[in-house]
């Protein structure tokens, strides 16, 4: 059976402001980077317990601003997952789209 990994967007702390500031869901986001790191590390914890290869990608929020704009997307929860996993992607020399 093949191994089931994903990726995760995870961020910066001093970008977080930013992030949300890009984010058309920022109402539903995390107000602080304490909060967002707290629920992200539950969500890896879960997604692990449940045998799932879990790999922290890390966004610089001005490339996920400019993947954005190039594939005309809003930035929102579900953009910033497949950022994530394009990167992921592009890492295991899958993906070559930038």
């Amino acid at each position: 059976m093949p191994e089931k990994i994903m990726g995760v967007a995870w961020y910066y702390e001093q970008q977080w402001d930013k992030v949300r500031s890009y984010s058309k869901d920022r109402a539903s986001m995390p107000k602080t980077f304490a909060e967002w790191l707290k629920s992200a590390q539950e969500a890896v914890q879960k997604w692990e317990s449940a045998g799932i290869t879990v790999h922290k990608v890390y966004v610089d929020v001005d490339m996920l601003v400019a993947w954005a704009k190039k594939h005309r997307l809003d930035i929102d929860g579900r953009t910033r997952s497949d950022y994530a996993n394009h990167l992921l992607a592009m890492s295991f020399g899958v993906n070559k789209d930038v």
